[in-house]
């Protein structure tokens, strides 16, 4: 998917062996191969992603290369990274520079911190309508 000339290219769901996208952009990308230059996507699901220069909120792959890129949700068993940034970043391997808001470690925390507040609210709420009654 190439954008046209002055123009660029969006489309609904693309599944195919293997996805060029050069300022474009995909709600859903399922491939073997993703490529991206300047573009994005909601999700990319794929054996292989390469991104440059692109963001994406979700991307499942065994291998992921961001070069200047976003994603919300990275998935990979492999990522190599070159001035990268997301969210949450869960994977095996992780060679070069990403800024991550949540890796694993940080999510188990973030988990146990909100699983203990609501026990003490609800805790707080019964005692609270207890004295009520």
């Amino acid at each position: 998917m190439d954008a046209e000339e002055g123009g660029h290219e969006f489309a609904e769901e693309v599944v195919a062996d293997q996805v060029v996208m050069t300022q474009s952009g995909a709600n859903s990308v399922k491939a073997e191969q993703v490529e991206m230059q300047q573009a994005g996507a909601i999700s990319i699901s794929a054996d292989r992603v390469e991104m440059d220069h692109s963001g994406a909120v979700l991307v499942r792959s065994h291998e992921t290369e961001m070069k200047d890129a976003a994603g919300w949700i990275i998935i990979a068993d492999k990522l190599k990274a070159d001035n990268a940034s997301s969210v949450f970043l869960i994977a095996r391997s992780v060679e070069g520079n990403v800024k991550t808001v949540f890796d694993p470690k940080a999510l188990v925390g973030l988990s146990i911190g909100i699983g203990a507040s609501l026990l003490l609210f609800g805790s707080l709420l019964r005692w609270i309508w207890g004295r009520r009654s």
